[in-house]
């Protein structure tokens, strides 16, 4: 009843004066509650009511807004990028809008029509640096690699210490293989944010890639503490382990526990490839025998013959018992690589 006395109390006075009243549907739990009783229906009938009575561009921008958001908030997304899109066409110059519709786009993966809207905002916006950080991200998924790479360092000129932005340039850099110049913006993220796994996952790819496997192993422990059950990391954290030329007394043990944790969650090649090895660094040589025949066989369902030889290579060495021995992971590298 309330949300449906003020709809009609909206438009009561737009009758009155030709000026909506200054509404608040806020705070979300209020707004959560209207949903759960199904009133915003009825707030959205009325809304559009004002807006088939002809308002000014002013009140038209609000009701555009206003119905746009509450459609949103009612996960009916086409019908409010259409509302945004008219809130956008009644005042271009405003932003609440842009900034809305561009949320819903990326939300939906419709990255180059969002690439669009960032570029309208960053016009708009030009020092705004995590919005100019935002619309590197969506180059990036986009592959624009080149613009993305100049927005990540626009907005970092902007802001220094923009964690997102430093995140966002050590990833696209690392990506495009500059894995040197990766490092130290990725080691600045991490610094100011970290709470963050992904920071600290990749900075563990690029220490790797460098060939730094202590500092490796140390970002990708800080990674799983924040995120303990990412196949992923488990899979790095264990590989690092049981290939560690000189192993730390326990190692081997903590890789097998890791690695089975990895395969449980993500029962793929990799994962099989990992539990393989450490199941080998702790003597157990015949289970690791069954492990690298199954992550073989996986390879090969995947079509992945490179990767099958590779660890049918492995697969020998086990039958002889020996251990593999390696700096970096062959299979599994990445716990996060793409800004969505």
């Amino acid at each position: 009843m309330f949300a449906g006395a003020v709809a009609l109390g909206f438009v009561a006075s737009l009758r009155a004066t030709g000026h909506p009243p200054r509404l608040s549907l806020e705070p979300r739990e209020h707004m959560r509650e209207l949903l759960q009783r199904g009133d915003v229906d009825h707030v959205l009938a009325e809304l559009d009511a004002a807006l088939r009575m002809d308002p000014g561009p002013r009140q038209r921008f609000d009701l555009w807004l206003r119905s746009g958001r509450l459609l949103s908030r009612m996960g009916r997304r086409d019908e409010a990028l259409e509302r945004f899109r008219r809130a956008i066409a009644e005042d271009p110059s405003r932003v609440e809008p842009r900034l809305l519709l561009v949320a819903e786009l990326d939300d939906a993966h419709r990255d180059a029509e969002a690439v669009v809207q960032y570029h309208e905002l960053v016009a708009l916006r030009p020092d705004d640096a995590l919005l100019v950080s935002r619309y590197g991200e969506s180059l990036e998924r986009t592959h624009d690699l080149d613009a993305a790479e100049a927005a990540y360092r626009r907005a970092l000129e902007i802001s220094p210490d923009l964690p997102r932005a430093q995140l966002g340039l050590g990833r696209l850099l690392l990506v495009r293989g500059r894995v040197g110049d990766a490092v130290a913006p990725l080691e600045r993220a991490a610094a100011l944010r970290p709470e963050l796994p992904e920071a600290q996952a990749l900075l563990g790819r690029a220490y790797l890639t460098e060939g730094r496997a202590d500092d490796a192993l140390a970002s990708y422990r800080r990674a799983l503490a924040l995120q303990p059950d990412d196949p992923a990391l488990l899979n790095n954290v264990a590989w690092l382990l049981a290939t560690d030329p000189t192993p730390a007394p326990g190692s081997a043990e903590e890789a097998v526990r890791l690695a089975e944790r990895a395969a449980r969650t993500a029962p793929d090649a990799a994962s099989h490839d990992t539990l393989a090895a450490s199941l080998a660094a702790a003597g157990r040589f015949e289970e690791a025998q069954q492990a690298a025949l199954r992550a073989v066989h996986e390879a090969r369902e995947q079509g992945d013959e490179a990767t099958a030889v590779d660890i049918a290579k492995r697969l020998r060495g086990y039958a002889a018992r020996r251990r593999y021995v390696e700096a970096a992971s062959p299979a599994a590298s990445s716990a996060s690589g793409s800004p969505r």
